[in-house]
C-alpha cells in the first residue's frame, strides 16, 4: 500500500492492510453505510446453521435461548438443556428438558459405557486379541 510505513509481509502489505483486504476485499476507504451493510451481511452469515452442530441464535445455542424463554429466566451455569428425542437440531420447547449436570450424565451413562465397550472390543479385534468370554 502506497504511503504505508509499516513492515510489509503478506502480498506486499503490512499486517493491517492485509487484514483489511481479507475482511473487506478492498483497500479502498468505505463509507459508514458500507461498513454497516458488511456487518449485517456477516451477522446473518454467522447465523447459518451447520448440520453437525447445535443451531445458534446469534452467538448462543438456540436450545438454551428457547429454554430461557420457556422458563422466563436465565439458565444457571450448572443447568443442562437435554433434547428428549436426541436430535440436537430439534429446538421445539416440548422436546427440551432442563436437567442438572449430574442428571444429564445419569441419563447418558448407559450409552457412554456401551460405546466405550464397543470401541475397546473393536481395538481388541483389530489387534487379534481374544475376546474375554
Amino acid at each position: 500500500m502506497k504511503g504505508c510505513i509499516r513492515p510489509h509481509h503478506s502480498r506486499g502489505l503490512c499486517n493491517n492492510h492485509a487484514q483489511l483486504l481479507r475482511r473487506h476485499g478492498t483497500l479502498e476507504p468505505t463509507t459508514e453505510a458500507e461498513r454497516v451493510r458488511r456487518w449485517r451481511e456477516s451477522f446473518h452469515r454467522d447465523r447459518v446453521v451447520q448440520s453437525h452442530t447445535y443451531p445458534k441464535i446469534g452467538q448462543r445455542h438456540a436450545h438454551r435461548v428457547v429454554m430461557e424463554k420457556k422458563l422466563g429466566r436465565a439458565l444457571l451455569s450448572d443447568e443442562i438443556v437435554h433434547h428428549i428425542d436426541g436430535n440436537k437440531q430439534n429446538v421445539d420447547p416440548e422436546n427440551l428438558e432442563l436437567m442438572t449436570r449430574a442428571q444429564h450424565i445419569r441419563e447418558h451413562l448407559p450409552q457412554l459405557i456401551a460405546a466405550r465397550k464397543a470401541r475397546a472390543a473393536a481395538r481388541r479385534q483389530a489387534r487379534g486379541d481374544e475376546v474375554p468370554f
